[in-house]
Formats: C-alpha cells, sequence, structure tokens
C-alpha cells in the first residue's frame, strides 16, 4: 500500500538534506518535496484550529488542494514532504490519509536550533520597517501549552523566544504521538550523518538499503546558511527548566557545548564575540 510520509519539526535541523539524501537514495519509486507550502500551512493558526477542535475543512483552501493533489500523486508511488511549517497540521494529515500516514520526528539540540534561527532574524526587529517580523509562534496563540511565557514575553531575548518556539513544537509532536494511533519514528539531527540513521528511515518507510544509502551521509545541502551580527549567550537556557526537561527526554543536554565551533557557525566576527 502506497504511503504519504510527513516529518515533524522545528526547522533548522537537515530537511533539506533529508530531502535531496531520499530523492537521491529513491526517486525511481517514491516523490519527494521540501516544504512544498512553505508558510501557506499557517502553522500558527493551524494550532489554533486544532485546539479549538475545528474540522478538517476548515484548514486553507490551499493546504487542502495539497492534500487531494498527494492523494492523486499516492495512487502513483509513495509521497514523503520534508520541512517544518507542517507541523502543527500533523493531526489533520493523520486525519485525511488514515492509515497510510508515516510520521518522522526530527530533532536538534535546542541551542543550536536556536542560534540557527536568529541567523534568519528569527523574533529580531527588521532592519526595512515594511518587513514583518518573523514571529515563529507566540505565546498568546491558541493552542499554546507554556503560556507562563506570556507575562514575560517583552522581556525575553530573541534565543530565548526561539527557545519557547523549540520547547512548543516537540511538546506538541510528543503529545500527538501518544494520541495519533500512526506509524512514528524519532531521528535526532546529530544521528542523521551517521551510518545508522538513514538506513533506520528507509527501513522505517519500507524502502531499500543499500551501499549508496551510506555514502550520503558526507554531504551538505543547506540553502538558506547565514550568519548572525548578534551574539546571545546559550547559557540562558538553564532559566527554562520546561526546555531542559523536554531536551533531557531527547538525550541532549548542556554539557560538552563548544562555544568556539558554535560560533564559528553561526556568528559575524566571533572573535569580538568570545
Amino acid at each position: 500500500m502506497s504511503f504519504a510520509a510527513f516529518i515533524v519539526s522545528t526547522g533548522r535541523c537537515g530537511t533539506q538534506w533529508l530531502a535531496a539524501a531520499l530523492s537521491n537514495l529513491c526517486s525511481d519509486f517514491i516523490t519527494v518535496e521540501h516544504e512544498p507550502l512553505q508558510d501557506r500551512y499557517e502553522a500558527r493558526k493551524t494550532l489554533g484550529r486544532f485546539n479549538l477542535k475545528k474540522p478538517l475543512d476548515s484548514l486553507p483552501s490551499e493546504v487542502l488542494s495539497h492534500m487531494h493533489d498527494i492523494e492523486k500523486q499516492l495512487a502513483v508511488q509513495p509521497y514523503i514532504e520534508c520541512g517544518h511549517p507542517s507541523w502543527s497540521t500533523i493531526p489533520y494529515l493523520a486525519e485525511r490519509f488514515d492509515s497510510r500516514i508515516r510520521i518522522i520526528h526530527l530533532t536538534r539540540h535546542p541551542v543550536p536550533t536556536c542560534c540557527s534561527w536568529l541567523t534568519h532574524a528569527a523574533f529580531q526587529k527588521p532592519i526595512l520597517s515594511h518587513i514583518p517580523e518573523k514571529v515563529l509562534l507566540s505565546p498568546f496563540d491558541h493552542g499554546i501549552k507554556f503560556k507562563e511565557y506570556c507575562d514575560v514575553w517583552d522581556k525575553l531575548i530573541p534565543f530565548e523566544k526561539c527557545l519557547f518556539y523549540w520547547s512548543e513544537v516537540q511538546a506538541f509532536a510528543l503529545e500527538q504521538q501518544a494520541r495519533l494511533n500512526v506509524p512514528w519514528l524519532h531521528i535526532r539531527y546529530e544521528d542523521m550523518f551517521k551510518n545508522q540513521a538513514i538506513p533506520e528511515i528507509l527501513d522505517f518507510l519500507n524502502l531499500p538499503v543499500n551501499d549508496k544509502s551510506l555514502s550520503f551521509r558526507s554531504q551538505r545541502v543547506d540553502q538558506f546558511q547565514y550568519i548572525s551580527p548578534v551574539w546571545q549567550d546559550w547559557r540562558i537556557i538553564h532559566k527554562h527548566p520546561r526546555a531542559l526537561s523536554i531536551a533531557e527526554t531527547f538525550g541532549y543536554d548542556m554539557n560538552g557545548i563548544d562555544e568556539e565551533q558554535l560560533a564559528r557557525r553561526y556568528l559575524m566576527g566571533k572573535q569580538e564575540a568570545l
């Protein structure tokens, strides 16, 4: 039976690489897309729709049309969609595709994830006044779990707001894993470039594993690799016990972080910052 597989992630954790790897390895018998709708999934609004128990047909028409297109694709071969914007749509996708859906929950350590989002100006005042601020999620949105952030939101630095986003997405994913009766695989970004991760994903999707699947891990794919002019001390994560608790669930801790390597990757003018 053909299937539709979707990634649950925060973004900035290797979905471009995963899409390229799967396409490179399996293009003859699967269709792979990376963020075909981008932000048109309306992740923040869809989280609210789900919280308010709104029906499937309450989704944006473009999302419903996309689901219809996937349905037609499944008559030909399996479909795999990599990317983060669909994270809050997962319950609706599970309802739409039922027994044919597969979910891969892709996580990355919260510190580099937040640093990466900062290079994309998340939660930062735009340089040009006509450009809207990139707000990935807000504690004032419907469906938010960590409402305590409402009282301190204006006092948080952008890194902390990215951390709030990371925590909310992961908490939502864990809740859906427990709620939905669908095949679910958790993969860590940190393990994707090791020998076992790609074969594990292929096995989960019932796709063939071969020597080619082991060689692709050395390639790097990121069309949106930026740096930031501002350094924000990641140690502030210790003021966020919920984030620390969720990170521990996935085997992440705050020991062993190479701050120089982190700055070298994400910071402009790192020598001054360190």
